[in-house]
Formats: structure tokens, sequence, C-alpha cells
């Protein structure tokens, strides 16, 4: 399925369409062909519907009696993806990672005050905001928070604030851009859930690295120097 994938680009490059013009969809299976064919690549954006972290997790939850991992040809386990949106370092810190921690809220932060005032030694609070950018999800006080908890990292699929003082404060925390407002406090939101962002998976049986190159996640905790 993979090559059939590269041969239907191919062809619609020979037509004389530009990958910037392009929209890769994939829809269950088809979403780890599209998120293969699009790593490293300048499409105009990547489009999943009802993907999957693993294809052997998968297995085993409709089929507990069958020895999937076995069984499976393809298990479509690549260990290591790499984020495709771009994102602004605010924290004192430009390298750091940890274990995935999800926390998903629209316009109100109430969750992720309560999840950084947990310990979070060896984790990154993975924020999904929807994308909003009228609201900061984190703040200098939160990000202290965070630093008073043991926490590697914070990376907002989203907006902060207060950026002067983030950057002096020894965090990494990788964000989409920064705004003014803060958030409304309705005690709103879930943790544990799937992020899909950046053309990846960011699951909680995964694990976060960031720099000044970029960000990427492994199913597997990595051998860092």
């Amino acid at each position: 399925m993979y090559e059939d994938a590269r041969s239907t680009i191919r062809w619609i490059k020979d037509q004389g369409v530009n990958l910037e013009d392009i929209i890769l969809y994939g829809e269950s299976l088809g979403t780890a062909i599209a998120v293969e064919i699009g790593q490293n690549k300048n499409f105009a954006g990547i489009i999943l519907e009802a993907p999957f972290t693993s294809m052997v997790k998968l297995g085993q939850k409709y089929y507990p009696f069958f020895p999937v991992k076995l069984l499976l040809k393809d298990k479509y386990e690549r260990k290591v993806f790499q984020g495709f949106e771009p994102m602004k370092s605010f924290g004192k810190k430009d390298f750091f990672f940890g274990q995935i921690k999800t926390v998903t809220c629209h316009d109100d932060n109430s969750k992720v005050k309560e999840i950084l005032a947990t310990n979070g030694k060896g984790k990154v609070l993975v924020i999904n905001s929807n994308l909003i950018t009228h609201a900061a999800m984190i703040g200098d006080e939160i990000a202290q928070k965070a630093i008073d908890n043991q926490w590697n990292g914070i990376f907002v699929a989203g907006c902060v604030r207060d950026v002067e003082l983030l950057k002096e404060i020894d965090i990494g925390i990788l964000a989409l851009g920064s705004t003014t407002t803060k958030t409304n406090k309705n005690n709103k939101g879930f943790s544990g859930e799937d992020v899909i962002f950046g053309g990846v998976i960011l699951s909680e049986d995964s694990w976060l690295y960031a720099d000044k190159n970029g960000w990427l996640v492994s199913k597997e905790p990595l051998e860092v120097n």
C-alpha cells in the first residue's frame, strides 16, 4: 500500500501539480499510509480520520483470542515520528524530553493547573487547546508550578502568555505562539486522550523529545547523550 500511495503521488506530480497544493487524507488503516508518505514532505496538509496508535494493539482489542503480534505481517509500527508543526520555544531550556501526559481543554486551563500540581518527574505535559489563539493555556505561575512538581517540559498546541517571565523559568516550553488573554476557569477538559497534532499522534505510551531543531515522538525511550 505504501508503494501504491507513492506511485499515486508521482503520477499527480507528473500532471503538473505541486506538493504544496496536495492534501493527504487517510482513514483508519490508511492513516498510517498518509503519515508515512507525508513525513518530511511539503504537502499542504494531512487529514487523519479514525487513526490508530498501533496495529498490534488494535488487533488485540478486537481479536483477543488470536496471537495478533505473531500473525501480522506489517504491523505499521514505526518507532519515531517527526512533528510537522513548527513550534516556538518560550522556556529557559531549549532541549527537553519525557513520557507524554495529555490534557485536552478548550478556552479553559483548569485541568492544566490541576495536572501540573501533581508529580511530573520524567514527564512532558502535552496540552491540546484545539488550536485556539485568543487565550493562553499557561503563564509564568503555571510554569513555576510545573518546576515545583518536577515536570520535564510543557508542549502547548496553542498559546502561552508572560513570555518575558517564561524565558527565565528553567523548564522546556514549546507553543505555537503567545497572547495576552487568560482562559476561562470552568474546570472543563479531560486527560489521557490521544492528541493528533503536527501529523503525529501524541499518546501517553510515547515519549516527546524537543530541541532547537524541532520535535519528535518516540514509541519507546531513546538514548540521550
